[in-house]
């Protein structure tokens, strides 16, 4: 097949979960004898980008800048025409070249695209988020899972306090973005990588075939090359805790700090990859001998670390959909702790071994279990990993294959 990846988080300096993702799906299928194109942003790629593309791939700049804010923050009201106006802009790009694919697959921000775009173009989006019916995308306010679906509390993440003018011009742009969405999906195919966010769709858009679940996936090929970095796997005297996520509060870090604070064991050692808006506050009130903060590391550094960690942590307070840092550690054996969020206790049907993930329903009993676990799991020659991208191509496929009714 001739497939066309399509996201507007490539080219990026510093490429995250959703642009990898892309990639590995990409080579992937670059790799199991079908051709494969991209279609990003009008950035210029880099060489890291580059380095990733085989002879005779394309890599189309055709999506244009990436999109701004449309002075929301300022005005405190999502702007009814800001979503409806990126997503037509990018359906227009991928009419431009669609008809030299059997299959456009779109992973990004913009549900609504396929709401522009004509019947006749195979056309499969994933969906990686709950940015479906959340214009913040992650469903987190207040400090809290959000599990409102009137458009008018939409408004309060918008602005704190919404006067009337506010909370009718934001919920008029949520009203028209979940319709666009909705026709979206009626329209053309979608995949939602986790069962948690296709229920989530389903609070807002109500009871219908919507879409597929196919978990995301990782390239246990670069996973198991990270068990190979000496640094990564040297054993140290104290016992080591890993985390790797962005430092802000739906992500957790700091709330789990809180929760450890005084308590760690002087034998333990937790090292926190990651920036984000809360770094400097979390490095000036936590960081000492037992708290090491890293800074934002590059993906083959990340996995390393992840290798040489005893223990794994995930401790987003936020509904995960389908968290690559959980399977990454359970792909390297590490045994994970994280909330039962989202679509985190989905991810028990990859752990290698009885006990590797362990759930919990608040954070201090998640922090409780981690100042006393101290189990050491040193094996490295596991088999395949069910969570390969290898395992998922053939289901993809399928859908890609598949012609909607």
């Amino acid at each position: 097949m001739r497939i066309l990846m399509v996201t507007e988080d490539l080219p990026h300096p510093a490429p995250g979960g959703l642009a990898r993702h892309v990639l590995t799906l990409g080579q992937a299928l670059q790799q199991a004898g079908h051709h494969v194109d991209y279609l990003g942003n009008g950035c210029s790629p880099t060489a890291w980008l580059l380095s990733r593309l085989s002879p005779g791939q394309q890599l189309y700049t055709l999506l244009g800048s990436p999109p701004r804010g449309w002075k929301e923050r300022s005005t405190g009201a999502f702007n009814p025409y800001r979503r409806p106006y990126t997503a037509r802009r990018y359906a227009q790009a991928v009419v431009a070249i669609a008809d030299n694919y059997d299959v456009v697959h779109y992973h990004g921000h913009f549900p609504n695209i396929a709401h522009y775009l004509p019947s006749h173009i195979n056309f499969v989006q994933t969906r990686h988020d709950q940015g479906s019916d959340c214009l913040m995308q992650i469903r987190f306010r207040n400090g809290a899972v959000c599990t409102e679906t009137a458009p008018e509390a939409c408004a309060e993440c918008a602005v704190d306090g919404p006067n009337s003018l506010q909370r009718c011009v934001s919920a008029w742009a949520v009203r028209r973005f979940r319709r666009e969405v909705v026709s979206a999906f009626r329209r053309h195919k979608v995949i939602f990588v986790s069962e948690s966010i296709r229920r989530s769709w389903l609070r807002c858009a109500g009871p219908g075939e919507w879409g597929a679940v196919v978990h995301n996936f990782i390239d246990y090929g670069q996973v198991q090359a990270a068990q190979e970095q000496p640094p990564a796997i040297a054993r140290r005297s104290r016992y080591n805790v890993f985390i790797a996520a962005k430092l802000y509060q739906p992500k957790g870090v700091g709330a789990l700090l809180e929760c450890l604070q005084g308590r760690l064991p002087s034998d333990m050692q937790l090292v926190i990859a990651g920036e984000g808006m809360q770094m400097s506050e979390l490095q000036a009130r936590y960081a000492g001998d037992t708290v090491t903060f890293l800074g934002w590391l590059d993906y083959p550094e990340l996995l390393a670390r992840c290798a040489g960690a005893d223990l794994v942590v995930v401790p987003s307070l936020l509904e995960e959909s389908c968290a690559t840092t959980i399977l990454e550690a359970l792909a390297l054996g590490r045994p994970t702790l994280a909330l039962a969020r989202g679509g985190t206790p989905e991810l028990q049907c990859y752990a290698r071994y009885p006990g590797q993930l362990l759930l919990f329903d608040a954070m201090q009993d998640l922090a409780d279990r981690l100042i006393t676990y101290r189990e050491c799991h040193t094996r490295t020659d596991w088999p395949d990993f069910c969570g390969d991208v290898a395992a998922g191509i053939p289901r993809i496929l399928e859908i890609y294959r598949t012609v909607p009714e």
